[in-house]
């Protein structure tokens, strides 16, 4: 595993038995010739790059080496947004990277289609594979956890706080839901720099005591098992792994019908509510929906623990090895 800066809370999580190569840099472009060495070093016979500015460096470290690995590159968000969120240098060269790949992993269907769509290349050259669940990691955790008697909804959202997760709009729905349950509680587990903002907001709307920002959560299945409903307002995504968590949990779920995943993940509707972008009525029209029809709130806990198994680490993993 190679990294370019070993910081931030995920290092923890590392299995031991993983060697990882630090390369010490602070910025992507400072990290070329250090990549070059470790392939030289290395030999490696595939290069799995994941980020548009890894992809980037991926591919001007190989191009000076004879010897080229075969590159890889996982396409973790929706190209077409993705693109117009990084400068015109980082496109026409993150565009070259995915030309030049040996294969294009994306995360789901809509996702591949966009792809093809925004570049001309051979179908066969993309390749479909949902990220991963721990089921029996979850299962666990979830099995050692009572909910404790309450008169109050919880609702949850995770993601890093940012304008591409939408929780403005969730934030504002809380207004009408509060309305109807006046003791409902909104957590939402993520950090980012609308911190400050989405804070203010909640004070602008008189919210402080029904919606709480908890910052980054190390484990966040024990909030979504204790919760009544999850909620994911985004704009965009790529695959939302959060929605799929949530399933696992045995939480109903509410998602926008953004571009993409959500509406693959939830089979058009059938393991969970699908509703508009940037609508906070129908956010709220929807929590409302689920809290008080507990009969369609346990369907969608049935179709989607059937649904979450096809995201199982064991099958998945499966898809990568055939690959390689």
């Amino acid at each position: 595993m190679i990294v370019l800066d070993l910081v931030g809370e995920y290092k923890e999580i590392i299995p031991d038995n993983v060697e990882v190569i630090d390369l010490g840099s602070r910025r992507a472009k400072n990290s070329i010739f250090k990549l070059r060495n470790v392939f030289l070093r290395e030999k490696p016979d595939f290069v799995l790059a994941t980020l548009p500015q890894i992809s980037i460096v991926v591919f001007f470290a190989s191009l000076l080496i004879l010897k080229k690995p075969k590159i890889i590159n996982r396409i973790s968000n929706y190209y077409s947004k993705e693109m117009e969120e990084i400068s015109f240098f980082n496109n026409f060269f993150y565009k070259k990277s995915l030309l030049n790949s040996y294969k294009i992993i994306t995360l789901c269907e809509d996702m591949k289609f966009d792809l093809l769509n925004r570049l001309k290349m051979s179908e066969n050259k993309v390749i479909v594979i949902n990220n991963p669940l721990d089921l029996n990691f979850i299962y666990n955790i979830k099995k050692h956890i009572v909910k404790p008697p309450k008169d109050y909804p919880i609702i949850l959202s995770c993601g890093r706080l940012v304008k591409q997760k939408g929780h403005e709009y969730l934030i504002g729905a809380m207004v009408d839901v509060v309305k109807h349950y006046p003791n409902a509680i909104l957590k939402i587990i993520g950090s980012g720099p609308e911190f400050k903002y989405l804070n203010n907001l909640i004070i602008k709307l008189n919210l402080q005591k029904n919606v709480f920002l908890l910052g980054f959560v190390e484990n966040p299945y024990k909030y979504m098992c204790l919760s009544d409903v999850f909620c994911l307002p985004s704009l965009w995504e790529g695959f939302p792994n959060s929605l799929i968590e949530a399933m696992a949990c045995g939480i109903p779920v509410i998602s926008t019908n953004c571009p993409t995943g959500p509406l693959e993940i939830l089979e058009n509707g059938k393991n969970g509510l699908l509703i508009n972008v940037k609508n906070k009525k129908e956010i709220s029209d929807g929590i409302i929906k689920i809290i008080n029809n507990k009969n369609l709130a346990s369907l969608f806990i049935k179709n989607s623990n059937i649904r979450v198994k096809d995201f199982d680490i064991s099958k998945i993993s499966i898809k990568y090895v055939n690959l390689f």
